[in-house]
């Protein structure tokens, strides 16, 4: 087996400069790249994409120019490009480690009955990059978080378990608890960052382009296209021996608000959108969204997360019409509170609008 890879960007060619090469030089690497800009400067991503591939005598790719800053569409635009039978799709600030790209294509050829969907990698702390550049490194800030960050999820599953997470599991009762008896574990999510596919499953599940209409980029596509993968039957691994560290760019992609108010909507319209009308998770579902808000409330000294948890609270408090709306006009719903809310003519009036409700 082969495998393509499709990488969605905008605005940062300096992250391709550092990902691409580590691609291309893989002792298995893709047959062929596919980059999807939206830019606001596409040339420069151009000279980038085509330097490095120069340089790596790697003649296969196709950089396309994305219309749309939305990276559900971008990677349904790339996807139309994807050849081989495995695509992997990380972000343009993904550093693959050696030998990613023979672990990743093991784990789909070792699976002979077809039943796993999508495979992740691992996240590692070290950059495959030289560490005497402190370009390459991560703030000592973001590596507390990444160390802290196991335990802090093991007290959320206890006590306000992700309701993502508490869907895909609901999916499983009907799936094979082995897939051929490998050493491959079963997850119920995939970051966007380590994510992968065979190219079949999500050229015929697609990714749902509405979860970019408000912020400009797509929050939670990746969450939401592995649910709809199981939700068809399919199961998601990960395998230990493709290592990748994700670099996070710094610099939001989004303002406060707009951020904020996508992170819950986004959240709201997946679940009303994959749940039964009477499911019980709904509950839970309000418990998870109470507490993630309560966690922007803590930051909120600062200017950017004070409009972060005042746009959380706004996409909280519109919740009943979400979940109460027909399951054919939850998108077209979803993208009117984007209008209401997020457009520059409206903000003032959203502002106003969050002093008045809270969850």
């Amino acid at each position: 087996m082969n495998y393509d890879a499709l990488i969605a960007t905008r605005n940062r060619p300096n992250a391709l400069q550092m990902s691409i090469p580590l691609m291309l030089k893989q002792k298995r690497p893709p047959s062929k790249l596919v980059v999807v800009d939206a830019s606001d400067d596409h040339k420069a991503v151009c000279d980038v994409v085509n330097s490095v591939a120069r340089v790596a005598e790697f003649e296969n790719f196709v950089i396309l120019r994305s219309e749309k800053r939305n990276s559900a569409y971008q990677r349904n635009l790339g996807l139309a490009h994807i050849e081989a039978p495995i695509v992997a799709m990380p972000d343009d600030d993904s550093l693959w480690h050696p030998g990613f790209g023979e672990a990743l294509v093991a784990a789909y050829e070792m699976d002979t009955t077809g039943v796993v969907g999508g495979v992740t990698a691992t996240p590692v702390l070290g950059s495959p990059l030289s560490t005497s550049d402190e370009t390459y490194k991560k703030n000592n800030a973001a590596i507390f978080k990444s160390r802290m960050q196991a335990l802090r999820n093991s007290i959320e599953e206890r006590f306000v378990p992700e309701t993502f997470k508490l869907y895909a599991r609901s999916l499983w009762d009907d799936q094979p608890a082995w897939i051929d008896g490998l050493r491959y574990s079963r997850v119920e999510t995939m970051s966007g960052f380590r994510m992968s596919f065979r190219t079949d499953v999500i050229k015929s599940i697609g990714f749902d382009e509405t979860l970019g209409y408000g912020a400009g980029y797509s929050q939670h596509e990746d969450m939401d296209v592995s649910l709809r993968t199981q939700k068809s039957g399919y199961i998601l691994a990960a395998t230990s021996d493709a290592r990748v560290f994700h670099h996070v760019f710094p610099g939001a992609r989004a303002s406060g608000w707009s951020y904020g108010f996508c992170q819950v909507a986004n959240t709201l319209y997946i679940c009303a959108k994959l749940f039964e009308r009477k499911s019980t998770m709904f509950p839970a579902l309000q418990n998870y969204m109470r507490y993630k808000i309560f966690l922007y409330s803590l930051k909120r000294r600062e200017s950017f997360w004070r409009d972060v948890h005042r746009g959380a609270q706004t996409a909280f408090s519109l919740r009943g019409e979400l979940f109460g709306a027909d399951k054919s006009a939850l998108s077209q719903m979803y993208m009117s509170m984007c209008d209401k809310y997020i457009h520059p003519s409206c903000l003032k009036q959203a502002l106003s609008h969050s002093q008045h409700h809270s969850p």
